[in-house]
């Protein structure tokens, strides 16, 4: 829910962006035999759920105008 209210309050000031970049990951060090399924749907919340909130939050604008990009990026921890 907050992630929706800081983009609905950044366009309210800015415009919605032609641009979405997520960049965002909540990463727990565990091996698979030790992840606790609580910890890793708390991760998943922000690492997955969340780029598709932002993602929901400014097709709508994008489709009407015709125009937009969207980013989903990580950095290195897959190689990790």
């Amino acid at each position: 829910r907050s992630l929706k209210e800081a983009i609905r309050k950044a366009a309210d000031r800015l415009g919605m962006p032609d641009v979405l970049i997520y960049n965002a990951a909540a990463v727990t060090p565990a091996v698979p035999s030790a992840l606790d399924p609580d910890q890793l749907l708390r991760d998943f919340r922000v690492s997955v759920a969340g780029a598709l909130i932002a993602a929901q939050a400014v097709i709508p604008t994008m489709r009407e105008r015709r125009r937009g990009t969207i980013l989903f990026t990580g950095g290195g921890f897959a190689f990790e």
